[in-house]
């Protein structure tokens, strides 16, 4: 976690973004690298092996892109569901 946050400060603060940055802050990353992980790491010829580095690159990027979007947008964790309020309880008032 503490080098997502590292990676995501260093792209937030680049003066110019690669096209692998421009991937991670459109929130597209995790699926690609972690095809190509999966890929580079022996694909079908090594299953476990490949299946677990991909894993591990598609859950990096994935907290990475979540903290490029959060970083964005603003939190995430600040909208608070509001009750619909019922019609049958409106009519009766």
């Amino acid at each position: 976690m503490k080098y997502a946050s590292l990676e995501a400060a260093r792209i937030a603060c680049a003066p110019k973004t690669s096209i692998k940055d421009w991937l991670r802050i459109a929130g597209i990353s995790p699926a690609i690298v972690g095809a190509w992980a999966y890929v580079s790491a022996g694909g079908p010829f090594r299953p476990v092996a490949s299946r677990a580095y991909a894993y591990e690159r598609l859950i990096f990027e994935a907290i990475l892109a979540r903290l490029l979007t959060e970083g964005a947008q603003g939190t995430s964790t600040t909208a608070v569901a509001q009750p619909v309020p019922d019609e049958a309880s409106d009519s009766k008032r």
